[in-house]
């Protein structure tokens, strides 16, 4: 799984209270958890000298917040540059003028939480409470309102993925719910890609809305590139006419550069490995024929009994020009052959055995077996990560 690099914090309140908005980010947004705080000011690090500095004011109203310190940091790619610090006066009121580099994200950092602000220079305005910083409006830059909007609809999905985690944690302990509980671990790639699913579908109907807003550029970044690689690439070349220097737009572009395309509708990539004999065999020598290409390993159990479920699907489709194309994430070759004989295996097997460094694992995104991905006859990506007891309506629907 790609690993996000932008570096963005929960607006944090205190932990008594309950804030949907934003008490989720640094779960939702994983490189938080990779935050530095520079020994740099912003203006000692280098910047980008396709911009020149613009002059920003920021007034701010905390109500409650008197004698309250607050810090302004930039935040930048896997660092924190503090600017300026201040106090709130006995008017709930503090103030900040510096130069904005380029458009990028600022951080008012309060005691007990953060704000989170998209700054091109300006006056900006900033009022909130301090029982409850993340309960702010920003006047003078709807892009900080609409990062705050990108922040909420992330903190969605993370919401579902910690409950689907919760549950097992809870079935865990329950010695009397073991049968439920691999019900749900079995099913749990498939309650991910769902929850993958929506989180993009929803995420690219808010960059749709934004259009060539810079949140627009940011917020893509979050979208799964896998799925939708098309959409990326459109989004990708719209900003380069509009901020082709900006770290943003950057940041986007080399995300895309490294993707092999792997998502439905694509063509599958070139993928080689060796059968059980030592001879290279090519995935792509099966095309004509519908594919299942499936991602396991002999030491894995979940996959073992995904064989079990697999089998008699391939005996009764494999006639109609169904096969599957098994690459092994095995290292050593007598447990993967004893594996095979146990499971009664009879489709191609292959493994380069050499487990998760095989870079087929890099090209393909696995990271996690079994896995399932449904090529058609074409050698045409049909649909990935989905589990065995799906496999016979998805060949129905190719006709099979």
């Amino acid at each position: 799984m790609f690993l996000l690099v932008f570096l963005f914090f929960a607006c944090k309140d205190n932990p008594n209270k309950q804030n949907d908005n934003s008490q989720q980010s640094d779960e939702a947004l994983s490189e938080g958890k990779n935050k530095k705080t520079s020994s740099q000011t912003a203006e000692e690090r280098q910047v980008n000298p396709n911009y020149k500095p613009v002059p920003a004011t920021i007034l701010g109203y905390v109500k409650g917040g008197a004698n309250v310190n607050v810090i302004l940091d930039e935040m930048d790619i896997g660092n924190i540059y503090p600017l300026y610090s201040a106090i709130v006066d006995e008017n709930n009121g503090f103030s900040f003028d510096f130069n904005v580099s380029e458009p990028c994200i600022y951080q008012l950092r309060f005691p007990n939480g953060n704000i989170h602000l998209f700054l091109r220079g300006g006056t900006v305005r900033i009022n909130t409470n301090i029982s409850n910083i993340s309960d702010y409006e920003v006047i003078g830059s709807p892009e900080s309102m609409q990062l705050k909007e990108m922040y909420y609809l992330l903190n969605e999905t993370n919401h579902k993925t910690i409950d689907l985690q919760d549950r097992v944690e809870k079935l865990k302990k329950d010695k009397t719910k073991v049968k439920e509980l691999l019900r749900l671990v079995d099913s749990l790639p498939v309650y991910y890609a769902a929850i993958g699913k929506e989180k993009s579908r929803k995420l690219i109907s808010f960059v749709t809305r934004l259009d060539t807003s810079m949140i627009a550029l940011l917020t893509a970044f979050y979208i799964d590139a896998d799925e939708n690689y098309d959409f990326l690439v459109q989004i990708r070349n719209k900003f380069r006419n509009i901020c082709p220097h900006s770290r943003f737009f950057k940041q986007l572009d080399e995300k895309i550069s490294k993707i092999v395309p792997v998502g439905p509708g694509k063509e599958a990539p070139n993928t080689v490995a060796d059968d059980i004999n030592g001879k290279t065999y090519p995935l792509s020598s099966l095309k004509g024929k519908s594919v299942l290409l499936y991602f396991w390993a002999s030491f894995s159990e979940p996959s073992r009994q995904e064989n079990k479920k697999i089998i008699p699907i391939y005996n009764k489709y494999r006639s109609k020009g169904f096969e599957v194309y098994a690459v092994s994430l095995d290292t050593e070759k007598k447990p993967w052959l004893d594996a095979i004989k146990a499971d009664k295996l009879i489709w191609k097997n292959v493994s380069n055995l050499l487990g998760w460094d095989d870079e087929i694992t890099f090209i393909w995104k696995i990271d996690d077996i079994p896995y399932l991905v449904l090529i058609d006859k074409n050698g045409r990506i049909v649909e990935r990560g989905f589990r065995a007891f799906e496999l016979e309506s998805k060949l129905k629907k190719l006709g099979i």
